[in-house]
This record gives C-alpha cells, sequence and structure tokens, in this order.
C-alpha cells in the first residue's frame, strides 16, 4: 500500500500553479511562475489585512 502510495504521488503531476477553475482538466497549463507568486503574494496580503486586529473593537 505505501509503495502504491508512493508511485501515485511521485507520478502526479504538479497542480499547485493551475487555477482552481481549470483543475480536472487534462490540458490545463500551469501560471507562469511570475503570475503564481503575485497571486500568491495578493492571497497572503489580504489574508494578513483580515487577521489584523481592528483597533476598539471587540
Amino acid at each position: 500500500m505505501t509503495i502504491l502510495s508512493a508511485v501515485a504521488a511521485w507520478s502526479a503531476r504538479e497542480n499547485d500553479r493551475i487555477q482552481r477553475k481549470d483543475l480536472g482538466d487534462p490540458n490545463a497549463v500551469p501560471d507562469g511562475k511570475k503570475d503564481y507568486v503575485r497571486l500568491w503574494t495578493k492571497i497572503l496580503v489580504d489574508v494578513g489585512a483580515r487577521m489584523r486586529p481592528t483597533a476598539g473593537k471587540i
């Protein structure tokens, strides 16, 4: 079972740079490195802004 899982993980396509709307599409093309970094940075900034405590609110 472990060997089967390892082979499946090794042979799986990289999907961390494929947009969610394209998942499952065998012809999907991953985003370029620049676009990927730009989108990921935007997500981290947005999440950080939401987690920042607001002054005077509980």
